[in-house]
């Protein structure tokens, strides 16, 4: 991407940084959800996801 087209796409990833998607917002209520049930606090919980152990840029 040339310098130029990457500047006018800031606001477009901007925007999908700071504001959260459908997925975010579904994985937040189950969360909430198991932490009800749990009694506990959200926080205290942990999920099970394996990060890569590189990450290729």
């Amino acid at each position: 991407m040339n310098p130029e087209k990457r500047l006018k796409s800031i606001p477009t990833f901007a925007k999908r940084i700071s504001q959260p998607d459908k997925e975010y917002k579904e994985l937040k209520l189950e969360l909430w959800e198991e932490a009800r049930r749990r009694n506990c606090d959200v926080n205290d919980l942990r999920l099970a996801v394996d990060f890569y152990e590189e990450i290729e840029w």
